[in-house]
């Protein structure tokens, strides 16, 4: 149990989980920890005190901005989304195939 939220976690499944760090009393929660932020600096991961938001299907949370939410992420509520590990294609839905660009999609600009 993570004291601080009471989630329940099997050991082995929550330590995959990058944010996941042991503390004296358990572990640091990856819900309550931005992925992005904790990548980019792992020993003060939380510098941002914007809202996170959590994929209903894994312990995975992000700062709810541009910056840190995973492209290809769903929002389903302010505080919820389906992350794109949980992203399933469906055939024949012109949205969901693949496609090749010869631009930037952050720029627009060419190669």
């Amino acid at each position: 149990m993570v004291p601080v939220c009471g989630k329940f976690y099997h050991n082995k499944c929550i330590l995959k989980h990058t944010p996941t760090q042991p503390q004296n009393k358990g572990v640091r929660c990856s819900l309550h920890v931005c992925l992005p932020c904790h990548i980019t600096n792992p020993l003060n991961p939380c510098t941002s005190k914007s809202r996170l938001t959590r994929c209903v299907r894994c312990p995975v949370a992000y700062h709810a901005n541009d910056y840190c939410m995973a492209a290809g992420s769903i929002v389903l509520a302010n505080n919820s989304f389906l992350c794109p590990n949980h992203f399933t294609p469906r055939k024949n839905y012109k949205n969901h195939e693949h496609i090749n660009v010869s631009w930037c999609f952050v720029c627009s600009e060419g190669w």
